[in-house]
Parts: structure tokens; sequence; C-alpha cells
């Protein structure tokens, strides 16, 4: 990200007059379009890593690269001034590196574009190498929010002032991940305003509930009080482990082994197999919403078993309810990812958006229900997701004369 810089438009913030402010009070969207955020040429810089990853790919990358990204975090918290840290904080960051580089070393010597970018300017951050070692899971997408695992072992909002900021504002795997989660929660909404009256909402594939939960001026004690969530995701780590985190330990009630509620937000989650989930009699036809938001690109390789899912699911949704899904597309940035940040060989990208939309028409063809595009996030170079919604067909009975 050698090309990545500052930029001052007419009537923004510069990044001086951040200083000192965090994800918490401002969102990565409101950084992207409104602060003067800019990194420029991001297909390029994605290019120059992919080149990186292929150049090296058979050797493993070269032990020096991998030793000098050890010795320029070492120097940057210990030495440089510019860290911004005391000196006890800047020992034990060092402390830090020192107890997770034996993983480290071996992730980098497997990922040569990984060790580029922590050459370029990953070393200055302390959130970016933790990202790389947790690997992809459910709680490294709350970093598209702004609050990530930083060295030390906090979960914490990310200060604008790291660099790990660039890859929250505008890498494709985070902007898609805010769409369609701003897409979900408007959903939601929508539905509880023309409803008015009590119903419920299943997340299949929730995750830590990022969108919910992270999201900047999402009214959910006021939704739920109409709606009852029930989360599902076959993670113990999300109930166990990251849900109290993200959430708040304080709001997180462990019924059993697989069943957690948050009171405060009517939220039951379930540590369950979704097919499982779907198959029990008690779901048969009882939500007015379900959402599967990034679960479908998992199943894209197997289209007999994406179709084997979406017939499972229909299931559970009520006659005049909707099925809320998407597809994630193929983009330089999303190659990249994969070589470095989103390491995954189970997720499937669909080429474009035409062909996510081809393969959604299928498997709305194949279950008798009615396709909607809902969005596709367009403002970047190359969009990254495309959202979609399932309704069943309305059925008219002629009244007799």
């Amino acid at each position: 990200m050698q090309n990545a810089i500052i930029t001052k438009k007419e009537g923004t913030l510069t990044r001086e007059e951040l200083h000192g402010k965090t994800f918490e009070s401002i969102s990565p969207d409101e950084v992207m379009h409104g602060c003067g955020f800019m990194q420029q040429n991001r297909l390029k810089d994605s290019q120059y890593y992919i080149a990186i990853h292929y150049m090296y790919v058979d050797s493993g990358t070269p032990e020096y690269k991998v030793q000098a990204v050890y010795a320029k975090m070492k120097h940057f918290w210990l030495d440089d001034p510019e860290a911004g840290v005391e000196g006890q904080q800047r020992k034990q960051i060092v402390a830090a590196l020192d107890r997770c580089w034996p993983e480290a070393q071996k992730i980098l010597r497997e990922q040569p574009a990984t060790t580029e970018i922590m050459l370029d300017y990953g070393y200055r951050s302390l959130f970016i190498l933790p990202y790389v070692l947790r690997g992809a899971n459910a709680m490294a997408l709350a970093i598209a929010y702004g609050k990530a695992y930083d060295i030390l072992g906090n979960f914490r909002w990310v200060p604008l002032e790291d660099l790990a900021c660039f890859h929250i504002i505008w890498e494709a795997i985070c902007v898609g991940v805010r769409r369609r989660g701003a897409i979900e929660v408007e959903k939601a909404i929508a539905t509880d305003y023309h409803l008015n009256a009590e119903w419920e909402l299943a997340l299949l594939g929730a995750g830590v509930m990022a969108p919910w939960l992270l999201q900047k001026n999402v009214p959910l004690e006021k939704l739920t009080q109409n709606c009852h969530i029930s989360a599902v995701d076959m993670d113990p780590r999300c109930a166990n482990e990251w849900l109290p985190l993200v959430a708040g330990a304080k709001n997180v009630q462990k019924i059993d082994e697989k069943h957690t509620r948050i009171p405060r937000y009517n939220i039951d989650f379930y540590t369950r197999n979704i097919i499982d989930f779907c198959q029990a009699e008690e779901n048969q036809r009882r939500f007015m919403g379900v959402h599967t938001m990034g679960v479908f690109s998992y199943y894209r390789s197997c289209p007999d078993k994406a179709l084997g899912l979406m017939m499972q699911i229909e299931r559970t949704v009520k006659d005049d309810g909707y099925h809320l899904m998407d597809l994630q597309l193929k983009t330089t940035q999303s190659i990249r990812n994969s070589l470095t940040f989103w390491s995954s060989p189970a997720l499937k990208q669909d080429e474009n958006f035409n062909e996510a939309c081809d393969f959604a028409r299928w498997l709305g063809d194949k279950t008798g229900t009615v396709l909607k595009v809902v969005g596709c996030d367009i403002e970047l170079e190359e969009p990254s997701t495309a959202v979609f919604c399932y309704t069943k067909p309305k059925i008219y009975v002629p009244v007799a004369a």
C-alpha cells in the first residue's frame, strides 16, 4: 500500500483533525465518504501483492524477508517516536510480538504477499499482524466495523491513526460486509414498520452478529420490541468466546451449552447446524424473515448442496415472509485477500455480478420462489457482493360469481 495518502476535500476533516478518534465515534463509511482518507490505486496495489505471491509461491518467502518483518516491528514499536506509545507500553508490545512470533513466522514463510504487506506498512500497525494470525473466522469480520484484536490481545476500537484503518475503510471484503449488513438491518426495520406486530427473524450463519451489534445507529432495542431474533451458528466460539466481547459480557446470558440469550435485545443465539435448525419441527413456517448472509458462497462450488440448503431454508419461511441472502464476487482485492488476510479454500466467489444473478435465479426457479436483486456495492471499482431477496409467489383463488 505504498500509494496510501491522505487528501483534503472541501468540508471534510484531515487526518490531523481526526487524531485521537477511534471507529467507536465515527463509522468507516463516514470516513470513506467524508473525511478525506483515500487509498490511491487500490487495484494496482492488489495486483502488486498478487504478483509477489506468485513470484515466491513455489519457493516460499525468502527467510531474510520474514526476519525483516520482526526487525522492523521491533524497531518501530521500541524506538521510533512515530509509534506514539510510552516506554512501558513499548516493552509490552515487543514482548507480545516475541510471544506470537513463532506462529507468525510460520505463516509469513507460506504467504509471501502477507510478508510484503507487513514490510510495506503492516509493521506500523498494532492490529494487522493479529488479524493475520487469527485467520478466516466470524470474529475477523468485526474489523469491517472498526473493532479488532490488537497485538496485546485486547479487543477494541481501532484508532484512526493505526494503518489498519485503510484495510477497514477500503478493503472490498470489509465494504461488502458493511453493505450486506446495512441491507439486512434496513430490511428488518422496514418489515417491523410494515407489520407493526410481533414477528420472528432468523439469522442463519450469524457469526458474531457484527452488523447488528457494531454497526452505527442500529435501533436494535426499538426493533426487538416486536421482533424476536433467533441467531444460529455452528462455531461454538461465536457464543462462548466472541459474542460477549461484541455484545458486552453483562448483556450475554448462557442458558446451556448450545443456547445463549441476549435479553436486552430479545435475541436467542443457538450453536447449531443450519440444516438441523431448519429441519426442526418447531421451526417450520415460523419466520417472517430468514437471513443467510455470508453463507451461500461457501456452498457455491457444489450447486446441489446449495439447492438442498435453499430448500431446507424455505421450509422455515412463512408464506408471506422473505429470505435474504448474498453471493460474494471475485475482485482483484478479493484474490489478493485470499492470498493474505482471508485464506479460506471453502469459499468460492462468482466471477461477476451477472454470474451471481444467474445462480441466484436458478435457485429461485428450482424452489419456486420469486427473486429480487436488492443491492450491490457499486461504489467500488469492482463490486464485491450481491444481495438477493426471495419471496413466495402469490396464489390467487378466483372468487365464484
